[in-house]
């Protein structure tokens, strides 16, 4: 068995490999430096890292299942990446409805976005996610608000004018 401080030190190591890999600094000082606290966070550590490697793998339904695991029974910092990650896996499945509550929940967390460029970043594409997750449903009043959001946290790429422009032709001549 590992002792307190090379289980501390594995903790630490896999939360700054975290912080790495998602882009948020300060992630490893948010978790909890107890016994309880080190396993949970190595668990979730864990079951992230499995998460991304089906993802990265197109294990779609494996991955979604990892993501709902860990959200399910774990709580910790950062959240949103693991719903958006989420709603990765519900896209590629076909699982619209489910992808788009999992980018609107993604984007809804990340409030202040005004000094991290990184947040302001997963914000918008979890934004432009949600809009594309709505077209594909047909849902064009919604596509309409995510793409509208997501041009104010970005720099609004053509595409994203695009997709906010068809949306909203789509919007008027359902309407008609």
């Amino acid at each position: 068995m590992a002792s307190a401080s090379t289980t501390g030190s594995i903790v630490a190591l896999l939360a700054a490999l975290l912080a790495i890999y998602t882009g948020f600094e300060g992630w490893a000082d948010r978790i909890d430096n107890s016994l309880e606290g080190q396993q949970n966070a190595e668990d979730v550590l864990r079951l992230i890292a499995q998460g991304d490697e089906f993802l990265s793998q197109k294990d779609f339904a494996q991955a979604a299942k990892t993501y709902i695991d860990v959200l399910k029974t774990h709580a910790f910092q950062h959240q949103e990446v693991v719903i958006y990650n989420l709603g990765l896996a519900f896209a590629s499945l076909g699982h619209h409805r489910n992808a788009l509550s999992s980018f609107q929940q993604a984007a809804d967390m990340i409030v202040d976005v005004r000094m991290d460029p990184q947040r302001r970043k997963l914000k918008s594409e979890a934004l432009v996610m949600a809009g594309e997750s709505a077209s594909r449903i047909g849902w064009w009043e919604r596509a309409v608000r995510a793409f509208q959001e997501a041009t104010g946290h970005t720099h609004a790429s053509p595409t994203l004018w695009f997709n906010l422009g068809s949306s909203l032709i789509n919007l008027h001549q359902s309407l008609q």
